[in-house]
């Protein structure tokens, strides 16, 4: 089940800082065109991050990192390849008829037929792409890069912009975590301004806020049943499960 959460974002500063920092903050809707809160503004995640985690991907990672030269034995076949959609018993027959001994020829054996490498449920190109990923960025694919960068693993869902030139209120939600290493960057980024981040997880039932002036960070925490609906009401609006 998604964790839900629900976010405010709120900076305040002269008409120029508030214009200065919009191109970060926001981006334009692929259909629409309207402004909406964009995490990639800020920090944009790779390109070739932007790609399906998967567990035949994975499966085929796992190949391609041992050492070629390493003996192929069945008992490895047998746990790599258990999977429902993985035919191990015919996968063995197979590897016993072509009479392939290492890991290297196993995966050569692999690449000579997609047919083949589908039917035994692995993606080695998406695999090569982890492991590029992985040298490169440290992170096999987005999923783990915007945790990281972003405290998050996915990009808000907007729900209000509110542009007051000197002062700028956006409403999101999250189907997942409160995005605070996305606001702290933010913060760090343009350190002259007022920043205020609140928010409520519904799921988690637990809500905060961090106030940044004078490149001073606050912190306040919500757990407190009593607590978190006071706060839920007064800053979203939110009670007895639903908004007003």
């Amino acid at each position: 089940m998604p964790d839900w959460c629900k976010n405010k974002l709120t900076v305040r500063g002269s008409e120029a800082e508030i214009d200065a920092i919009k191109p970060f903050l926001f981006g334009k809707h692929s259909r629409t065109g309207e402004l909406e809160v964009d995490f990639n503004a800020l920090n944009a995640c790779p390109e070739s991050l932007s790609i399906p985690f998967t567990d035949d991907a994975t499966r085929a990672q796992i190949l391609l990192m041992l050492p070629e030269d390493t003996p192929l034995r069945e008992s490895f076949i047998q746990a790599h390849f258990n999977d429902e959609d993985a035919n191990v018993a015919h996968l063995l027959m197979e590897i016993k008829h072509h009479n392939i001994k290492t890991i290297g020829e196993l995966i050569k054996w692999f690449m000579e037929d997609n047919e083949r490498e589908f039917k035994h449920c692995l993606d080695l190109k998406l695999g090569q792409q982890y492991i590029a990923n992985l040298i490169q960025f440290g992170q096999e694919t987005g999923h783990d890069w915007h945790e990281k960068h972003w405290g998050t693993n996915l990009n808000a869902e907007t729900r209000l912009i509110d542009d007051e030139g000197t002062e700028v209120i956006c409403f999101f939600d999250m189907t997942c975590s409160e995005p605070k290493v996305w606001f702290e960057l933010l913060c760090q980024r343009f350190p002259h301004v007022e920043w205020v981040f609140e928010y409520f997880s519904i799921n988690g039932f637990y809500a905060g806020k961090i106030h940044f002036k004078d490149k001073i960070f606050s912190y306040q925490y919500f757990s407190e049943y009593s607590e978190v609906g006071n706060f839920a009401y007064d800053v979203f609006d939110y009670i007895d499960g639903d908004e007003k």
